[in-house]
């Protein structure tokens, strides 16, 4: 069965139990960041645990804590089909820094070659998300001209709708990309990092916090559940 979402038709998620968040449906990761210490948790309930990679430290974030990310220290998984890129899928979360240059925040990309899945990162222009085809080419989408290197917390989602790029920024609407892809890397072995890319590092020097994947393209709606006025939400 088909939904349609802004004019175009993508797939039916599956649907959360009734009496639910919305934003459980489609869910395949999701990483409060709550931790005083060691790993993150998948509280999605997939098993997901990310690995501390460098003894990163957490501290007070948006909800309950966040974690805190330096060069050398992130969070990371090896790959899997849960984290893959997908022609309908979404991340979201919350970030906060103050440094400035290039900054990942969410990535499963080696930098190069067709080992390409997606990454989401922090620019001098803005915020950034590309995904990438089989071949290497992507769809991609840049917020307004912003600095969000502004030592405040904003909430970015970044999501594919059959094949095409969008991203919002702190309850905003979706800014489309202008390329869609019709394929997504077939053997990916690139790993899933918060915080960096597996290679060309891009460190972020800040903080995360609620972040999540989704098998499914979100809405309007979606967004307005999870940046609540600002104050964000678990869908939990």
């Amino acid at each position: 069965m088909l939904d349609r979402v802004q004019g175009e038709l993508r797939p039916l998620a599956k649907a959360a139990k009734k009496g639910t968040s919305p934003l459980l449906t489609g869910l395949s990761g999701y990483w409060k960041l709550d931790e005083s210490s060691g790993d993150a948790v998948d509280s999605s309930g997939g098993g997901l645990t990310l690995t501390n990679v460098g003894t990163l430290t957490y501290a007070a974030g948006k909800i309950n804590n966040g974690a805190t990310y330096a060069v050398g220290k992130y969070h990371s998984r090896a790959d899997e089909a849960a984290l893959r890129a997908s022609l309908n899928m979404t991340l979201s979360g919350w970030f906060k820094t103050s440094a400035g240059g290039t900054q990942a925040l969410f990535s499963k990309d080696d930098g190069s070659g067709t080992d390409r899945e997606y990454i989401v990162f922090i620019s001098a222009g803005g915020v950034q998300f590309y995904i990438f085809d089989a071949a290497g080419a992507s769809s991609n989408v840049t917020t307004a001209a912003s600095s969000y290197g502004d030592g405040a917390w904003h909430y970015v989602v970044a999501s594919v709708l059959n094949g095409k790029a969008r991203i919002a920024m702190d309850g905003g609407a979706f800014r489309l990309g202008a390329a869609t892809i019709a394929s997504v890397t077939a053997t990916p072995t690139a790993p899933f990092l918060l915080g960096r890319r597996s290679t060309s590092v891009l460190s972020l020097t800040g903080m995360l916090d609620e972040c999540g994947l989704w098998q499914r393209a979100w809405d309007d709606s979606d967004i307005a559940l999870g940046w609540n006025s600002g104050s964000g939400r678990t869908p939990f």
